[in-house]
């Protein structure tokens, strides 16, 4: 870490799946993205000692200029205290296009959900959203609908993979909130229970054209049957 600070040539740096870093480690890891300015992408997986760990890079990320890409996975970021740092970093950062918080349960915590979305909706550079497994339900989902819907900058990509989801937040999603799915590219419901009725509200939104720019459309493991599929 000492010599990634100093380094002008690696551009992505991953640390995965180590037990937890020390308070020394989070400090030397800060330094990297204090100085190192040709760093774009950041994966800390498992790693980032949850909320305290988050606090300690979180400065250097607020005024960081080169990552493009930000992965958070599986940190035990869920309690209100990261998601009000969390929140300050989606305000503060305007290089950051893609963000991924997957197996982040802050959706069972009503407050740090709201604290989450409202950084969001105030974001304008984010492009790329991956929410798996984040226990967001249909309301989080509704939640999560509407800060994208009034955000000034379009959103591409968005996974909400194993949230629980049902018919409701589809229709929250693709009915009550068209202007977040208008720009989408890409679109993960993978794992979600939206049975035949979501597939047919999807279905609709398709047929009228509701999601123009949709390339990518994962329905896997969505208890949709034939009368799903006929839509």
């Amino acid at each position: 870490l000492q010599e990634l600070a100093r380094n002008t040539t690696v551009t992505s740096l991953t640390i995965h799946y180590i037990s937890r870093l020390s308070r020394e480690d989070m400090q030397q890891v800060t330094a990297v993205l204090r100085q190192n300015t040709t760093l774009q992408s950041l994966a800390l997986h498992s790693s980032a000692r949850g909320s305290a760990g988050l606090a300690d890079i979180a400065p250097a990320l607020y005024r960081n200029s080169s990552i493009k890409s930000l992965d958070l996975s599986s940190n035990g970021l869920d309690d209100i205290e990261s998601a009000n740092i969390l929140c300050e970093l989606l305000r503060r950062n305007k290089t950051i296009t893609s963000v991924c918080l997957a197996r982040n349960t802050f959706g069972g915590n009503a407050a740090a959900a709201r604290s989450i979305l409202e950084g969001l909706r105030c974001n304008t550079a984010l492009q790329q959203l991956d929410l798996t497994d984040c226990g967001l339900g249909d309301q989080g989902l509704s939640v999560l609908a509407n800060a994208l819907a009034v955000r000034s900058a379009s959103i591409l990509e968005l996974n909400l993979q194993m949230n629980e989801i049902t018919t409701v937040g589809v229709r929250a999603l693709v009915e009550d909130n068209v202007e977040t799915v208008k720009t989408l590219t890409k679109l993960c419901l993978l794992y979600n229970p939206i049975g035949n009725e979501g597939a047919t509200i999807l279905a609709d939104a398709l047929g009228r054209n509701a999601m123009p720019s949709l390339k990518r459309l994962y329905l896997c493991v969505c208890q949709i049957d034939d009368d799903g599929i006929v839509a």
